[in-house]
């Protein structure tokens, strides 16, 4: 199951890396390329971030099992009836 989550994350990075970061670089120039790769990478993590701690305080607070916690578990408690919606979306 990890394996595959990192290999399922590895294609989807490299498979939109290789395709418009060219373009982008290209587009704007090296230097305003890499301040805009760098701003996404740090937007990105602090997302990650979020859910991370999104997913530590439904577990402290009992409402989903430890390393059992997913987008639709994070998102019922704000949209109860759509929250498979998200699990879809992403």
């Amino acid at each position: 199951r990890l394996g595959s989550s990192i290999v399922n994350l590895l294609k989807s990075i490299m498979g939109a890396g290789m395709l418009a970061l060219p373009a982008a670089f290209s587009t704007v120039g090296a230097i305003p390329g890499i301040f805009l790769l760098v701003v996404a990478a740090l937007l990105s993590a602090f997302g990650l971030h979020l859910l991370v701690l999104s997913s530590d305080r439904l577990v402290r607070e009992g409402k989903s099992p430890a390393r059992k916690s997913n987008f639709a578990v994070l998102a019922a408690p704000t949209y109860p009836k759509l929250s498979f919606l998200f699990e879809g979306a992403v």
